[in-house]
């Protein structure tokens, strides 16, 4: 993942399907539209991790299937070693494609957006 950016993004062929997925990990919420543009894939994850709220920026987009794990400093103080639980989370969506939170409080947005 590169470094250099606020946001770092990288790709992995998984499961038996060869499903491809991207991962991006950063400081702010994503922008779905970025992904039309570089990352044609199966399934897009992102993880926002901030030490205080922010304003929800997230933006979707209807041909862009992407999570969003929303991550904020202060839930994350009464988590016992929640970035090892992220890390696990994300080993684990790496073997099987379905990524749980399991520090239980991570903010979710979705693209598409759901239909009622």
């Amino acid at each position: 993942m590169n470094p250099e950016n606020a946001s770092g993004y990288a790709v992995f062929i998984i499961g038996e399907n060869k499903m491809r997925v991207s991962i991006r990990v950063s400081n702010h919420h994503a922008n779905a539209n970025k992904y039309l543009e570089n990352f044609q894939n199966d399934f897009n994850l992102s993880i926002m991790v901030s030490k205080r709220y922010r304003k929800n920026t997230f933006q979707s987009h209807p041909e862009v299937t992407l999570t969003e794990y929303v991550y904020i400093g202060r839930q994350l103080e009464k988590v016992e070693s929640p970035f090892s639980k992220i890390a696990i989370a994300l080993a684990e969506f790496l073997k099987t494609g379905e990524y749980v939170d399991t520090t239980g409080v991570a903010k979710v947005n979705v693209s598409p957006e759901p239909t009622d």
